[in-house]
């Protein structure tokens, strides 16, 4: 979901669309009254009609309209505003680059195939050391099921500047790695964490 930072963000990105608000904001399914009320707010500060537009949408959304990346991107190709369009993919592309959080490690960990054969050489290609990865192994003889978990987790919590703990991180290391399914599945949940309701 979009945060209000995210909407605070891409409406100061975004070109002016004051031509085409009022059908974006339909097509985002606002009501009219709502769309007078940012009319006549917006008649005092012009600037703010796509910032109010949006703030609405995120707040007054639906389950079956939810404020994702993917419903305003989609939004905004339909009424035309392919420029705006593309700037919400791009800043949806640069989220892609947040890091981790151990909500993130413990779901993803979950959800992966075994990787058992694999995960050292995934820990090094993440930039872990060999005393790191010992000390995994000694853990995980008693709680075989844990491994990955403590992997990624070590990861997340030792990477340097250079090599951030980003859902494209542990992508990429996947497949390099030619654990694909995996790589899938980190994508998948990226997906999903983004655009809620997305197969």
């Amino acid at each position: 979901l979009l945060s209000e930072d995210d909407i605070f963000a891409i409406s100061e990105k975004l070109p002016d669309i004051s031509e085409k608000w009022e059908n974006l904001g339909r097509e985002l399914g606002i009501d009219e009254i709502t769309l007078d009320r940012i009319l006549q707010i917006s008649k005092s500060r012009p600037t703010w009609t796509t910032y109010l537009l949006l703030s609405e949408w995120r707040t007054s959304s639906s389950p079956d309209r939810s404020p994702i990346f993917r419903v305003l991107h989609d939004a905004l190709q339909r009424q035309g505003i392919q420029l705006a369009a593309d700037l919400v993919d791009h800043y949806f592309k640069k989220e892609s680059c947040k890091l981790l959080s151990e909500d993130d490690i413990f779901a993803i960990s979950e959800k992966l195939p075994d990787i058992s054969e694999k995960w050292e050489n995934l820990g090094r290609e993440l930039g872990l050391d060999e005393i790191t990865l010992d000390r995994i192994m000694q853990i995980s003889k008693s709680r075989p099921t844990w491994t990955t978990y403590l992997l990624l987790s070590e990861w997340r919590t030792s990477s340097s500047p250079d090599r951030s703990p980003t859902f494209r991180v542990l992508h990429d290391a996947l497949q390099r790695q030619g654990i694909q399914l995996a790589a899938d599945l980190v994508d998948h949940y990226f997906k999903k964490e983004s655009f809620p309701g997305m197969s």
